[in-house]
């Protein structure tokens, strides 16, 4: 009989200052067998991006929006595209792009808007660990975790390279 309480706590902790403790293939195989479909079925849905079958996804989906449409607000400003449309803005979303927009590199930014996410599933997870949210908080921060191992200032350099390669080729054929 699948117990989500069980599962739970079986699963390493995750701290946002440590790498991913697993892949999410080998979380969703743990998960396959111990949760309930209904469960499964909604962490299917959250691997290819889909936050409408529960409160708490909705609730994320909307945070991240508000969040990306401030940045982007910014970004056009910045650039002289655009003048600000908005009068009031939530103070923790003015907070949180003000730090990401004044980050000294992109990836400090990146790494910013990461570990916001994170800390706010954290919060969203509340005192209850065998909720249904708790497992979806668990299993989107698993996937922020993924993400930040990708983003090292090493893949970032070999990627600025070959962008300003190609770049400088396109110049000396103009």
């Amino acid at each position: 009989m699948p117990s989500r309480y069980y599962f739970l706590s079986s699963l390493p902790m995750l701290r946002f200052s440590e790498t991913c403790p697993m892949s999410w293939s080998d979380f969703m195989s743990q998960a396959k067998g111990n949760v309930s479909e209904s469960d499964y079925k909604k962490l299917c849905e959250i691997e290819n991006g889909d936050f409408k079958s529960n409160s708490l996804l909705k609730k994320y989906a909307q945070f991240k929006f508000k969040l990306n449409d401030a940045i982007n607000e910014n970004r056009l400003v910045k650039l002289g595209k655009s003048e600000s449309k908005v009068v009031f803005r939530d103070l923790d979303i003015q907070t949180i792009t003000n730090a990401v927009m004044n980050a000294k590199n992109p990836l400090d930014a990146e790494l910013l808007l990461m570990k916001v996410e994170f800390d706010w599933l954290e919060n969203e997870k509340g005192y209850d660990a065998f909720t249904e949210d708790a497992l979806f908080c668990y299993a989107l921060q698993l996937k922020l975790l993924q993400r930040k191992a990708f983003f090292t200032i090493q893949s970032g350099n070999e990627q600025y390279d070959k962008l300003f390669s190609a770049l400088q080729k396109e110049m000396k054929t103009e």
